[in-house]
């Protein structure tokens, strides 16, 4: 079947004719200015192969420091190929729409655990100041996000965590620490409810998020084993601060 050649993001998608008939030995299967990527093929078709050459050149070239870097590029290049495939695949089975409202509701989820704790931080005196600066430098996507066993809506969802691996345990503790100061807010000590909808059952799971961390962090927000497992290309690119956090809360907000 005949395909033709519609934009996707910031490359082209040849066609069939284009992939059938090119030869490495001709030269490169695109250019920078109109970059090309076979989305149905595998990373290591000539096409692709070729295209990633074409990627690693003109990276290398915009980031000289990069220069001796050249594999760590190509690296990260097909990591973010594979995820392009995916999404591609999704809709191409019709699941765009289903995928949409999915990652919609995950994403207000999100932000509801964002703005709850920023009002925990209001609500407790000596918390304030310190806790709006972590939160705020982790953003609503350094939040961890969480799947439903119910997504359609319908009966008590269970609500899985999806960790975050580079996330330094000392901050999910710090930040779980926030959760349970929001319980107390909501039911005193008494179990007596406030205002507001029910918070939702959120339990551990085994699954990592494969979302990529924020940048410009704070160095301890990384975990040291997800950090120096890192290539130095990697680590490079999270532009880490070095300004260090002290993840405690005052004790007489724990009592």
């Amino acid at each position: 079947m005949h395909r033709d050649a519609p934009k996707s993001g910031f490359f082209d998608l040849p066609t069939e004719e284009q992939i059938a008939s090119f030869c490495p030995d001709d030269g490169p299967c695109c250019t920078e200015n109109r970059f090309q990527v076979d989305i149905t093929g595998v990373p290591k078709s000539a096409w692709n192969m070729s295209a990633t050459a074409v990627f690693v050149q003109s990276f290398v070239a915009a980031h000289p420091e990069y220069k001796k870097k050249g594999t760590a590029v190509r690296d990260a290049w097909t990591t973010h190929f594979a995820r392009l495939k995916e999404i591609y695949n999704e809709q191409q089975r019709g699941g765009g729409n289903t995928v949409k409202k999915v990652k919609h509701r995950r994403r207000e989820r999100k932000l509801q655990i964002y703005y709850r704790r920023l009002r925990v931080a209001k609500h407790y005196e000596g918390l304030q100041e310190s806790v709006e600066h972590v939160i705020r430098e982790l953003g609503v996507d350094g939040m961890s996000s969480d799947e439903s066993d119910h997504e359609s809506g319908r009966g008590e969802a269970t609500y899985y965590i999806v960790r975050k691996p580079w996330r330094t345990a000392k901050l999910t503790a710090y930040l779980h620490v926030l959760d349970a100061l929001h319980l107390k807010m909501r039911y005193g000590g008494e179990w007596d409810k406030s205002s507001g909808s029910w918070p939702h059952y959120r339990t551990s799971s085994l699954r990592d998020s494969q979302r990529p961390p924020p940048t410009h962090l704070p160095r301890n927000f990384y975990s040291d084993e997800w950090y120096y497992s890192r290539t130095s290309f990697a680590q490079n690119a999270l532009y880490a601060s070095s300004v260090l956090y002290n993840f405690s809360h005052p004790k007489q907000i724990l009592r």
